[in-house]
């Protein structure tokens, strides 16, 4: 069986804008990297401390950190100017649930919905 195809360029996003909420860490952090490896500029949109997002520069692409609580309107317009391509929706990381999914309250499941769903990063687009 022949190998799968790699991407077939390391500049396949290059002059595409994309936004990642929760890109501090974890997979979001890892989100951004991977598309400003592949020539995009990333504002990355986080309400912790955000860590090192190095990545690979030869495609070309940026990444730019902002300081933003998702449920907050205040800093829309900065994101709005960005003028994204893409929205990569990956926040949700404040809802600590203790204990296993199944235990849990479905206050926290609608909570969550409500982060992801509803928040003004969202809808910045319209």
């Amino acid at each position: 069986m022949p190998n799968p195809q790699p991407f077939p360029s390391s500049t396949m996003l290059a002059g595409r804008r994309a936004v990642v909420t929760g890109g501090a860490g974890g997979i979001g952090a890892a989100i951004a990297r991977t598309f400003a490896s592949h020539g995009a500029d990333v504002l990355v949109v986080d309400n912790t401390q955000l860590g090192s997002l190095e990545f690979d520069a030869e495609a070309g692409g940026s990444l730019t950190a902002l300081d933003w609580d998702v449920r907050e309107s205040s800093v829309l317009p900065d994101v709005c100017r960005f003028n994204p391509d893409v929205l990569v929706n990956n926040v949700g990381h404040f809802l600590q649930p203790q204990g296993s999914f199944v235990e849990n309250a479905p206050s926290l499941w609608d909570e969550l919905h409500e982060e992801d769903l509803s928040t003004p990063a969202c809808r910045f687009g319209g």
